[in-house]
């Protein structure tokens, strides 16, 4: 608890080693910190330590868990403006925190916005790396069994990767981030690029059938 308070980004840290046992009687208010400077040792101490945290309606359920099974360390941060970097960072030090602290029987779990953020970070680009060539391939292959001509194969295919490297470029000129949703952004261009080249290429070549001459057929393929 004490370590993440003090990590860089983190504003406040809440445990059952920061909060307060708030009880009073009809004389006085007890505000004394739940557990104190040194954490107990023995049975009896820790016994009146479990029964005063679950007793306490702010800290069981939210704390602790009310069978007293499971705890909760609460950190709050807030990343300096502009740090991309900072999340990953962050986690990076609670899973070394988590390791440092292993013990047999006792389990520790990692949850929260930064961890998410960078999870699903990692599945977009794994993603990215899978769908685009998964795309490239799946295009490659229907064209090929569609025209059978190299002009039909690779017509599509760099306009394809032209579309993709300016969408990708100018998405990082102006600062948009790659989230679930513009990741969808490249395989889409590839599948609407596709279907227009094909219409293109298609009605080219049933107008040069026809007789029609090949910059004649452009123009008209264009119109």
């Amino acid at each position: 608890s004490e370590a993440l308070e003090r990590a860089p980004g983190v504003t406040r840290g809440e445990s059952v080693t920061t909060v307060r046992k708030i009880a009073g009687d009809d004389e006085s208010i007890d505000t004394r910190p739940l557990v104190g400077p040194e954490i107990p040792s023995s049975p009896g101490a820790l016994a009146r330590l479990r029964a005063d945290a679950l007793g306490n309606r702010v800290v069981a359920g939210n704390l602790v868990a009310a069978d007293g099974r499971a705890a909760a360390i609460v950190a709050y941060t807030q990343p300096p403006p502009g740090d991309i970097g900072f999340n990953k960072r962050f986690i990076e030090l609670v899973e070394r925190l988590i390791a440092r602290e292993a013990r047999p029987g006792l389990e520790v779990y990692e949850v929260g916005s930064p961890l998410l953020k960078v999870t699903f970070a990692e599945y977009i680009v794994r993603d990215q790396r899978t769908l685009i060539p998964l795309c490239a391939a799946t295009l490659f292959l229907v064209l090929y069994l569609v025209f059978r001509t190299a002009r039909g194969v690779l017509i599509p295919l760099v306009t394809a990767t032209v579309s993709v490297t300016w969408a990708a470029g100018l998405m990082s000129l102006f600062g948009l981030p790659l989230t679930v949703v513009t990741s969808m952004v490249p395989p889409i261009l590839i599948v609407i690029g596709f279907t227009e080249d094909v219409h293109m290429l298609a009605e080219y070549d049933a107008l040069v059938a026809r007789g029609r001459e090949r910059r004649d057929a452009i123009r008209a393929m264009l119109d």
